[in-house]
């Protein structure tokens, strides 16, 4: 049950409604943590200690294992310990088949146990030191099952060295796409782990991948990258980076710096105690040699590469390189001879049935993979379901909830303008009303004054001082620019930007027509604007047809429609 708990857990994360099926992963994880979570903090600093000195000092790296051993002989978990620390030493010698040996019986110990760590990494030790590439690939499938199930059970540098591994199995049965995923994946896990070493193998990794693409100027970048990085944070280590990086130069037929960097890479293996392929230094420095037409120190070069070659693989590319070197000089005896040879360790080495099995593999585990998570969706889709329907009801819900506010807003927003509309046309109701009671004073002032005017032709000089000031009193009253100021004020308060929309429409508006349009704006007949403005309402007509050409309105549209949309 915690099983299924688990898978549920990793597959749905269904939040706090889970909390009983997390308590059983965290049960399950427990039972499969055995290792790491019994072993004293000793115990790992000595484990730790194993790992550090097989790299630097193996024969060190072997006393300490021994040491162990003796001191825990009834410990199942040391026993495992013990196992991983003699492959990794007889690995660092380059006696793989001891290291296999020991490799596979610390995978058995460490399973029976449940000690996941210690299974792992002696699953990917017999990767790195078995000849069976299909049997590799298997042991590679079945890490990645397991990362991906008990990630949290695993430590990064663990994680790492899958990713290394199961990247270069993939460049070494050129499958370039998927080496290139496995390499990236394992660089972001170096980033975020801030681990600079794993990070620079990897980008060297990568540059190697990429000049067997043809990407050269991308593989000088990353290994570029690689070894700067290196550098800053183990300038020992740099050796197989500047090993790879002359292999890209060479590709580049940049010869001069290619040997420089061979040079460099074989003064950095000599300081090195486990240089990772210091007899390939050879064959590519036989490589460089001949490219310069060196002919003496190139076969030289290719002879020691040969002598020193410790694999299959090694030896069909030493013969390879001797075929070419042969045939450039034109002794095409040997070049034949090493050519045939090559070709008979090739075959029985690589086959094109090897590159379908893996393929096959590959495709199977990742059928398993689906079959998994089509029955652990079975268990995850009713609990999708239920809260699918309580996510669509809330959302009912509060899409009704914003529905109605949104109908509300809209209500009161439709009586703000409605009550907005009232008040306008009020106070341009009192406008006109108030224009028109202003004309009309003004008119019957004006007639005052013709009145008084005349009675002055006749009065008599004591009274003409005063009619004449009275007559001053009445055209202070009468001051049509006046009244244009105090309406055009009130006006501007109702309908704000209406004369400016209007001159940008029509720079070539006089006053009078802005008058005319203001008026039209108010609702004034023709005869009330005649009446204001002291002018016939026949001019009164030609004015708004004037105006509407001004503002270049259509035929069909109306001026007094169009001053009201402003």
């Amino acid at each position: 049950m915690a099983i299924i708990a688990q898978k549920v857990y990793q597959k749905c994360k269904i939040w706090l409604l889970f909390a009983a099926l997390c308590w059983g992963v965290h049960s399950c994880k427990k039972e499969h943590n055995a290792g790491l979570a019994q072993m004293p903090k000793e115990w790992l600093a000595t484990k730790a200690e194993m790992e550090a000195y097989s790299a630097i000092d193996s024969s060190k790296a072997f006393l300490l294992v021994k040491k162990f051993q003796k001191q825990h002989p009834n410990s199942e978990l040391a026993q495992v310990i013990c196992l991983l620390g003699y492959a990794e030493t007889y690995r660092s010698w380059y006696n793989n088949a001891l290291a296999t040996e020991y490799a596979k019986k610390a995978a058995s110990a460490a399973k029976k146990l449940g000690y996941l760590e210690g299974q792992v990494q002696a699953e990917l030790l017999i990767v790195e030191t078995t000849k069976e590439c299909d049997t590799c690939l298997d042991y590679l499938l079945n890490v990645e099952k397991t990362i991906q199930s008990n990630t949290s059970a695993l430590t990064v540098k663990t994680i790492f060295r899958f990713y290394h591994d199961m990247g270069y199995y993939h460049y070494e049965i050129s499958d370039i796409e998927t080496s290139k995923y496995y390499f990236f994946q394992g660089i972001e896990l170096a980033k975020t782990n801030q681990l600079p070493l794993q990070e620079s193998i990897l980008k060297s990794a990568l540059g190697s991948v990429f000049t067997r693409e043809g990407n050269l100027n991308k593989a000088i970048t990353f290994h570029q990258q690689a070894i700067a990085q290196c550098q800053q944070h183990a300038p020992t280590e740099c050796g197989n980076h500047y090993y790879e990086y002359a292999i890209a130069l060479l590709e580049l037929k940049r010869y001069d710096d290619a040997l420089k960097a061979i040079l460099t890479a074989q003064n950095l293996y000599k300081a090195h105690p486990h240089p990772f392929n210091a007899g390939e230094i050879d064959g590519m420095l036989g490589t460089i040699y001949l490219k310069q037409k060196n002919y003496e120190e190139a076969e030289k070069s290719y002879l020691t590469f040969y002598k020193k070659a410790r694999f299959s693989s090694t030896k069909i590319w030493a013969h390879n390189l001797l075929t070419n070197y042969y045939y450039t000089i034109g002794d095409f005896k040997n070049a034949y001879i090493n050519s045939q040879k090559s070709i008979k360790m090739r075959d029985s080495v690589y086959s094109n049935e090897r590159t379908y099995t893996s393929v096959a593999k590959r495709t199977n585990f990742e059928l398993a993979q689906k079959d998994e998570e089509v029955q652990t969706a079975n268990v995850r889709l009713r609990y999708a379901i239920v809260i699918g329907i309580c996510i669509i009801l809330a959302a009912l819900a509060l899409g009704f909830l914003i529905y109605r506010n949104h109908q509300l807003a809209n209500q009161l927003t439709l009586l703000e303008q409605e009550q907005l509309q009232q008040k306008i046309d009020f106070e341009q109701r009192k406008l006109a009303t108030t224009t028109l009671h202003l004309s009309q004073q003004s008119d019957l002032l004006r007639n005052i004054k013709k009145e008084i005017e005349q009675l002055n032709e006749n009065a008599e000089p004591s009274l003409r001082t005063k009619i004449k000031h009275l007559l001053k009193i009445i055209d202070g009253s009468v001051n049509d620019q006046d009244e244009w100021g105090k309406f055009k004020l009130h006006f501007e308060a109702v309908s704000p930007h209406f004369f400016e929309v209007l001159r940008q429409r029509s720079s070539s508006l006089t006053e009078l027509d802005l008058k005319h349009c203001a008026y039209l704006k108010i609702n004034l007949s023709p005869k009330q604007v005649a009446q204001i403005l002291g002018v016939s309402p026949k001019s009164v007509t030609l004015s708004r047809v004037r105006i509407k050409k001004k503002l270049q309105l259509d035929e069909h549209e109306q001026l007094n429609t169009y001053l009201q949309s402003i």
